[in-house]
Order: C-alpha cells, then structure tokens, then sequence
C-alpha cells in the first residue's frame, strides 16, 4: 500500500508528458481545426478541440447524461481490471506470463472499441487527469475539466468491482 501514492504520481506525470507530447506534435492541426470551427480556447464550444488531448462524453450523442457516462466509465475499467487480475491471479496456472501484456493490450482495445465513441473509453483517471491538466495550460482554461467527473468517478467504482470479481468470484476459496 505505501507504493500506492508514487504509483499515483508516475500515472499522472505519464498523462501529463504524454499531453504536453501531444501538445507539441498536434499544436498547428489544432489551431488549423479551430480556425476552422470558429472556436476560441477557453470558451465552452472549445471541447471540439480540447477532444484532441482526452474525452468529453458530452460531445457523443450516444451519451444520455453524467450518470450514464459514469456508468460507461465504470463498466470499461470493471472490465479491463478483471482481465488483468484474472490473468495475473495466483491461482491462474493457465496464462504464460509472456500471454499478459497483450491480453492487456487486447482487453484495452476492446474497451475502446465498444466504448470509445460514447464516453473515449478513458478507464483510467490518470490518463485523463494528465492531459487535462496540460490542455488546461495550454488555453483552454477551466473548459479542459468539463465532464471530468465521470472519469474519475467511474473508474473508482469500476475497478474495485472488477478486482472483486476476479479476486472472490472466479478464485473463490
């Protein structure tokens, strides 16, 4: 548990280097996007491009509200940490420790498949906290955190009941 909090860290600064990369690479594709939608960073219609670094659910019509996106967020990271603890359960003789990274990798980009045009399939709160936090910098200002709730929400709600599963239902004693 005492690694927990640097656990923590290393995810954010990780979302935090990959916004500022983003930022870097994209800087001119954004500016051309928004001089073409009529956008001005900082307002609230400048989530169309702040999109470019994370997820707005509010930008899918798929998306009936806040409740539903946390739902959807809670339900894709239930998904990918019942996966990873399934696969890396003691108990689990039957996944080669060579089979776990791209069964990962596969359960991740089922998630974003089914999930990626409703909510971005963020399932992750510090993949998303990161490059808000740059987007925030760079000129959107407060309308960077528009519909973050949810995905700090739902993946706090999605993860324990993910690990649960696996942990007491699958490898039940």
């Amino acid at each position: 548990m005492k690694k927990v909090p640097l656990y923590w860290a290393a995810q954010l600064l990780g979302g935090i280097l990959a916004g500022g990369i983003n930022l870097l690479i994209f800087t001119a594709a954004i500016a051309d996007f928004e001089e073409q939608q009529g956008l001005t960073r900082g307002h609230s219609s400048s989530i169309k491009s702040a999109a470019a670094f994370g997820d707005y659910w509010s930008l899918s019509p798929g998306v009936a509200g806040p409740f539903h996106a946390v739902f959807i967020e809670a339900f894709g990271t239930a998904f990918l940490t019942f996966v990873i603890f399934a696969i890396t359960h003691p108990k689990n003789e039957s996944v080669a420790s060579s089979a776990v990274a791209p069964m990962v990798g596969t359960a991740i980009g089922v998630m974003i498949a089914l999930l990626g045009s409703l909510t971005g399939a963020g399932i992750n709160p510090a993949r998303d906290l990161g490059p808000r936090i740059v987007t925030s910098m760079a000129g959107w200002g407060s309308a960077a955190f528009t519909n973050f709730g949810a995905y700090i929400v739902g993946p706090l709600i999605g993860g324990p009941i993910g690990a649960f599963i696996a942990d007491y239902i699958l490898f039940m004693d």
